[in-house]
C-alpha cells in the first residue's frame, strides 16, 4: 500500500534526492536535488511519478477547477467516491444561475469631468466618460451605453443631455443611469481662425461645420450675433455679405454715379438772325432745334471752352463698395437736344456704372441768342482765339 523511491542506476542518494556519483556529485549534489523537489509538491496523482519523495500521495479535488469571480473551490466529502470539489460564493456575493457569483448591490456611475460641461459652438465635444463603481466589475465586462439628446458632431447653441446607463440583470433596478448637462454657448465666429483659441480645450471643428468659419465677401464686416454672425456690406453696396452661393447674394454695388458739368450752365449760343444782312440762305432757314443739334453734333467742346473731359464737358464719378471713388467719365452719354420753348433748349447727360446703377440725369440748358452776321463773325473769331 503506497510506494517507495529508489534512485536510478548510475546515481546515488536516498531516493528522496538523487545525484550522479563522482566529482560534482555525492551528498552535496543530492542535497541540491532534494531542494529542487521538496516533499509535498505533488498535488495530483499523475504528477507523483515525476517526483521522487517518500511521502503519501496528496489528491486535491479542486485542482484545475475554475469557479469564477467572487467564488472559491472547496473540497467536500463525496462519500464512497472520495473528496469532490464544490464552488461557493465569497463574502456578500450570491449565486446567479446565468452570471455565477455576483454582488446584488447595484453599481454606481461617477461622472468624469465637470457637470455641466460648457463648450462653445464650432468646437467638438470630447466625451469625458464615467467611472463604473461595481463590486462585480472584476467578474464580467461592463458596457456603458451613452446617448445624446442632440447630435454633438457640430454642436449647436443650447443644452444637450448626455445619458450614461449600465445594465446589471441581477440587481434591482436592473439598469443604473446618470446624466450630464452639456451647455453649448455662442462663440465669436468673427474671431475664429484655423488655430484654436487658448481659452477652449475642446478641439476646433469649424472647418467641418456649417457657418462656423466666417464666410464674408472681401470688404464686408463680420459682426457676431447671439446665435451666429452676420456680414455687413460696406458703404455703397447691398446684399447679405456672404460668399456668393445659391442662397447668398454677397455685396452688390448700390450707389449710383454722379455727373458734374464743366463750363457754363446755362450756355448761351449765338446763331445768325435769319433776317440779318449776310445771313440769307444756308442753315438759318432750318428750324432752330435742328440748327442747335447740328452744331452740337460737330462736338460739344464749345460748351466748356475747348472740350475738357474728352469733349463731353462733363465728369462722372462712381462710389464703389467701400466708398472709394472711381472715374466713369468715359461712360457718360450725351443725349439729343430737347426744346423748352422761347429759344431755350437742354441737353441730357446720363451715365451708368458697371453694376447698372444709373445716375440722375443732369441737364445743360442752352439759351439761343440771334445776332447779325457781323456779330456772329466776331464771336466766331473770339472762339477761334480761345481754341
Amino acid at each position: 500500500h503506497g510506494y517507495s523511491c529508489r534512485c536510478p542506476a548510475g546515481s546515488v542518494g536516498s531516493g528522496e534526492a538523487c545525484a550522479p556519483p563522482g566529482p560534482g556529485g555525492g551528498a552535496a549534489a543530492a542535497l541540491e536535488a532534494r531542494a529542487a523537489f521538496p516533499n509535498g509538491t505533488a498535488k495530483h496523482p499523475r504528477l507523483a511519478a515525476a517526483l521522487c519523495g517518500c511521502h503519501s500521495v496528496i489528491i486535491d479535488a479542486c485542482w484545475g477547477v475554475e469557479c469564477g469571480a467572487q467564488a472559491r473551490c472547496e473540497v467536500v466529502d463525496g462519500g464512497a467516491g472520495g473528496p469532490v470539489p464544490r464552488c461557493v460564493c465569497e463574502g456578500a456575493a450570491v449565486y446567479h444561475e446565468a452570471h455565477g457569483c455576483v454582488d446584488e448591490t447595484p453599481p454606481s456611475l461617477k461622472l468624469i469631468g465637470p457637470d455641466p460641461l460648457i463648450i462653445p459652438t464650432c468646437f467638438g465635444y470630447l466625451e469625458p466618460g464615467v467611472e463604473v463603481l461595481d463590486a462585480n466589475a472584476a467578474g464580467s465586462s461592463r458596457r456603458v451605453l451613452i446617448t445624446y439628446s442632440r447630435p454633438m458632431a457640430c454642436p449647436e447653441r443650447g443644452n444637450t443631455t448626455v445619458t450614461y446607463s449600465i445594465e446589471t440583470p441581477w440587481t434591482h433596478p436592473s439598469i443604473t443611469t446618470t446624466t450630464r448637462r452639456v451647455e453649448v454657448v455662442d462663440v465669436d465666429e468673427c474671431k475664429l481662425t484655423s488655430r484654436q483659441p487658448p481659452e477652449w480645450s475642446a478641439p476646433y471643428v469649424g472647418e467641418m461645420c456649417k457657418d462656423c468659419m466666417p464666410r464674408c465677401v472681401p470688404g464686408a464686416r463680420c459682426v457676431n450675433t447671439a446665435d451666429g454672425y452676420r456680414c455687413d456690406c460696406p458703404t455703397c453696396s447691398r446684399g447679405d455679405g456672404f460668399e456668393l452661393s445659391e442662397t447668398h447674394t454677397g455685396c452688390v454695388d448700390s450707389c449710383p454715379p454722379s455727373i458734374s458739368l464743366l463750363g457754363a450752365n446755362p450756355f448761351t449760343l449765338a446763331l445768325c438772325d435769319s433776317d440779318a444782312s449776310g445771313c440769307a440762305g444756308g442753315d438759318h432757314k432750318e428750324p432752330m432745334e435742328a440748327r442747335v443739334q447740328r452744331l452740337l453734333d460737330t462736338g460739344t467742346a464749345r460748351l466748356c471752352d475747348g472740350g475738357a473731359a474728352g469733349g463731353a464737358c462733363a465728369v462722372a464719378t462712381d462710389r464703389v463698395p467701400g466708398g472709394e471713388a472711381e472715374d466713369v467719365t468715359a461712360r457718360v452719354v450725351v443725349g439729343r437736344v430737347e426744346a423748352l420753348g422761347q429759344g431755350r433748349f437742354r441737353i441730357p447727360y446720363n451715365v451708368a456704372d458697371r453694376a447698372g446703377n444709373v445716375a440722375p440725369t443732369v441737364y445743360r440748358e442752352i439759351h439761343v441768342k440771334t445776332v447779325g452776321f457781323a456779330e456772329l463773325q466776331r464771336l466766331a473769331s473770339v472762339d477761334r482765339g480761345r481754341a
